[in-house]
């Protein structure tokens, strides 16, 4: 699979196949992708804790908000946020800002690795992060940043609706629109018409194609 095909048709999944279970080769397979996500000074500040314990998932599911539909996922990946050398290295912007940058890269690499490979995930970020922490026996000094939901999917779901590209775009500074137009029919491009759209958008505006 592509990745334009990986970051079109991959969908946030909150019901999952509780008959089939994730290989732990697989988990390796998925994590060993999404570790070549980039980070400030390469220091690759996240750590994985992987939850399939079914009483751990309960207590997980309670701590993010007492959402109970996680309980039916095979497995959880908690992503967890060492900051130390960054902030060491980048100060305090490096524990608060890039430190959390790096993992989310991670996340999602994640994310699109596991769609890659057929599975089902969803990012979440609601939870009460000190209880991950006593749930999981996290140490001082490193922070819960995101659970994964990873598993084989049981729905099927629509791409979701999402603002074309001249609706987020400016050129040259903040709010210049004067060279912005629509080019895509809002929620329904594909994966060869953003593409051809793309380069077309772009040569208009700069007066040549896109490489």
């Amino acid at each position: 699979m592509d990745v334009d095909t990986a970051i079109l048709n991959r969908r946030s999944i909150r019901n999952y196949k509780v008959d089939k279970s994730v290989p732990n080769e697989t988990v390796a397979e998925i994590l060993d992708i999404a570790r070549f996500a980039p980070s400030s000074g390469n220091l690759q500040n996240w750590k994985v804790i992987l939850v399939a314990d079914p009483g751990r998932k309960e207590e997980l599911a309670n701590a993010a908000l007492k959402q109970k539909w996680i309980t039916t996922c095979p497995v959880l990946l908690v992503i967890c946020n060492n900051s130390a050398d960054v902030k060491r290295l980048y100060k305090d912007r490096g524990e608060t800002l890039y430190s959390i940058q790096n993992v989310a890269v991670f996340v999602n690499n994640i994310l699109l690795a596991a769609h890659s490979l057929g599975l089902g995930t969803c990012w979440i970020g609601a939870f009460d992060p000190d209880a991950v922490k006593m749930v999981l026996r996290i140490p001082e000094g490193v922070e819960p940043e995101a659970i994964v939901a990873l598993g084989y999917a049981a729905e099927e779901l629509e791409a979701p609706s999402r603002k074309t590209i001249d609706q987020f775009t400016f050129f040259e500074t903040w709010g210049n629109v004067e060279k912005s137009f629509s080019v895509f029919e809002k929620g329904k491009a594909k994966v060869g018409e953003v593409k051809s759209k793309s380069k077309g958008f772009f040569s208009k505006i700069f007066g040549k194609k896109k490489d």
